[in-house]
């Protein structure tokens, strides 16, 4: 694997985090809420599975994130929802995370 720079962190990324809200009835809710914003480098992965798309998305390690985590992409027309799964993994000198999503179909 090549090294990575923080110059390979050319996609915008918005971070998700999904917030459980009290629904006054002994529940819950649980919903997305937008977080900060974020560079990321991003590798597309094929999924032999369910050919849902997945990808390879690495970001500075500046952030303490949360178990359930996603991302939305911004690209120049559309937006889309990348759902995070398993856990984060430092890599490179602890400089980095690196991690695996899907891609959220009808988001």
């Amino acid at each position: 694997m090549k090294e990575i720079t923080s110059r390979d962190l050319r996609e915008s990324l918005t971070l998700l985090f999904l917030k459980r809200q009290d629904d006054h009835e002994g529940g819950w809710e649980e919903r997305w809420v937008e977080g900060p914003h974020l560079w990321a480098s991003l590798w597309p992965l094929w999924n032999e599975e369910n050919n849902h798309p997945s990808y390879r998305i690495i970001i500075r390690a500046t952030l303490q994130l949360p178990t359930k985590i996603g991302f939305l992409w911004h690209l120049t027309q559309v937006s889309k929802r990348l759902l995070v799964v398993g856990a984060p993994t430092l890599i490179q000198y602890n400089r980095f995370l690196s991690m695996k999503a899907k891609e959220e179909q009808n988001a």
